[in-house]
């Protein structure tokens, strides 16, 4: 999976790289050009304001989170705004238009406001996958996490940031070291958006572990780690995945299309050589779509009658399947 996105995402990464560069390595800014806003004294500030002082009451997260560092001064809010951002990166069940809404009110509260040329702005567009309805409803717990999370980098020396920021299997010892950090799912999105060809776009422990069972036929032994072991050994067996994996769930689903084609009525005069053409284009271009088509719904039903883990371990059987089973029919034009 790793990449594949049915969405144009090349922001998010951006937007990803941005926040490793300009926050975690340096002091600086998601949003603000030549800002320092992810200092360590800035950090405790919001950490003293929100993660030691959390808000249990069940008033809506904008209105309690506006309490807490409302009146904390613009350093504050500027860091809670970029916060959210690197919280909204990933999920695509919260629509861009509200990720723009939630960020611009926090930076409301200190005269601040988001471009819609920004960078960001474009990122929000799109997410890489869904976080589920907990997602949202444990926001101020992933929130607190990233807190602690940044303020414990922070105290790393300069070169071992350097080092374990360019290594994806250190960075990710680094989170774990995190307390309970394996049950946030903010812990899986950073991963995948700062090492998006070293993890998989899974936002879920559980759901990792569920691909695991399902390809345990694949796996020699019981995995010691779960990205370990759901990352592909090669590029091909993840070339492979690819084509046929459409979820941030890992559960192979084999997309369906349609394709429709109508006989041309009696008594239509003949068209010129040039609408020939391009008619004779669109037919080979339907029977491509018919072809492919037809291989998916055999493939789906090999997965499923198979298994994954016997599945990918036939494919020239599957392959035959699909080249005895595909035949090209031609109808008469009268034929309705």
């Amino acid at each position: 999976m790793a990449r594949y996105s049915e969405h144009y995402t090349d922001k998010i990464y951006q937007a990803a790289e941005a926040f490793r560069t300009n926050c975690l390595l340096r002091d600086g800014s998601l949003l603000f050009e030549n800002a320092s806003v992810w200092r360590p004294e800035v950090l405790d500030r919001i950490h003293n304001a929100f993660v030691a002082t959390p808000d249990e009451g069940d008033r809506s997260f904008v209105v309690k989170f506006k309490d807490q560092i409302g009146q904390a001064g613009q350093e504050v809010i500027r860091l809670a705004a970029e916060i959210l951002c690197v919280y909204f990166l990933f999920p695509s069940n919260v629509g861009g238009a509200r990720k723009r809404q939630v960020v611009r009110e926090v930076l409301g509260w200190a005269g601040d406001s988001l471009p819609e040329s920004h960078l960001i702005s474009g990122a929000f567009s799109k997410g890489i996958g869904s976080g589920g309805q907990g997602y949202n409803t444990r926001r101020p717990f992933e929130i607190a996490f990233l807190i602690d999370l940044v303020i414990a980098w922070k105290k790393l020396p300069a070169e071992r940031q350097v080092l374990v920021a360019s290594d994806p299997w250190l960075f990710q010892e680094f989170i774990d070291s995190i307390e309970d950090a394996e049950s946030k799912q903010l812990r899986h999105m950073l991963l995948y958006l700062l090492y998006p060809n070293d993890f998989e776009r899974i936002a879920s422990g559980n759901h990792k572990r569920r691909v695991i069972t399902a390809f345990s036929g694949l796996i020699d032994s019981e995995p010691e780690d779960e990205d370990r072991a759901i990352l592909p050994s090669d590029a091909s067996s993840r070339n492979c995945c690819q084509t046929r994996n459409s979820t941030s769930t890992g559960r192979l689903l084999l997309r369906r299309g349609t394709t429709t084609a109508k006989a041309r009525p009696r008594g239509r005069p003949w068209r010129s050589s040039s609408t020939r053409s391009r008619s004779s284009s669109t037919a080979r271009g339907k029977t491509f779509r018919a072809k492919k088509l037809a291989e998916r719904v055999i493939r789906s039903a090999a997965l499923s009658q198979m298994g994954p883990a016997r599945y990918f371990q036939s494919q020239p059987a599957v392959a035959a399947a699909i080249e005895e089973n595909v035949r090209r029919l031609q109808l008469h034009p009268a034929y309705s």
